[in-house]
């Protein structure tokens, strides 16, 4: 998925459509955006650290000190107008080791915990991309909570490898090209730099053509039938960890 902004509304793109795609929205369905939105999925298991920046922008440096050489400097809201979300990896003292959002993938930097608001995410989501399958587990384990094959890539647009999460929830009505809705992942195409006037960034999302799910089929994002995506929502938030394998 791309998101671009068109006429100052954001709409997301990324999927092949005779039709213009959906405004994006937050989402008011119910859902927790930051954690699991299922209580259930709440175990004593070791998780995941979420955060949102609580400042204007934030640099992330190369190393966890004063001086230190900036990898990048990120705004805050994001250019879609959505908060900028983090995976925190580690803390040092003042300092947090997180997952950047932004070109290459997999890129990460230190910056400082203050300017964050951390939050524990319950689940981590694995993307099987040559088994066309997408697996919730819970926490850490390797218990599986939700496991369903996925439409992934086509060959000459393959869905990016790496360690990723998701930034946006974004529920819609169920009856357009993206099914019921979408979940922006942080992974940029690595073929696509610009798509639909968007940044080439991918998305777990629904679909009003679910025969095409399982196959090869998308320009980058991963692609569930509506009750599946429905149900990994309730299993999901922003900060979520993605990882996509081969």
């Amino acid at each position: 998925m791309a998101l671009a902004l068109t006429g100052g509304t954001v709409v997301a793109t990324g999927v092949a459509a005779e039709e213009p795609p959906p405004p994006l929205v937050m989402a008011d369905a119910g859902l927790d955006l930051r954690g699991t939105g299922d209580a259930s999925a709440v175990v004593p298991v070791r998780g995941f650290v979420g955060a949102e920046a609580v400042v204007p922008a934030v640099t992330a440096l190369v190393a966890p000190e004063e001086g230190a050489e900036a990898v990048a400097t990120l705004q805050n809201p994001t250019w879609e107008g959505f908060p900028l979300t983090f995976v925190v990896l580690e803390q040092q003292g003042e300092w947090s080791h997180v997952r950047l959002l932004m070109r290459p993938n997999n890129s990460t930097g230190w910056v400082r915990t203050a300017e964050l608001r951390t939050y524990e995410v319950a689940n981590r989501v694995v993307i099987e991309r040559a088994a066309r399958r997408l697996t919730v587990y819970r926490g850490d384990s390797d218990e599986v909570l939700f496991a369903t094959d996925a439409g992934v890539g086509a060959g000459r647009t393959p869905t990016p490898l790496g360690e990723f999460w998701i930034d946006i929830v974004n529920p819609l009505d169920g009856t357009g090209v993206y099914g019921w809705g979408q979940l922006s992942v942080s992974g940029f195409s690595e073929v696509l730099m610009t798509f639909g006037g968007g940044i080439g960034q991918i998305a777990i999302h629904g679909t009003n053509n679910p025969s095409s799910v399982g196959d090869d089929v998308s320009n980058g994002c991963i692609r569930l039938r509506n009750d599946d995506i429905a149900r990994v929502a309730t299993l999901v938030g922003v900060g979520t960890p993605v990882s996509v394998v081969a």
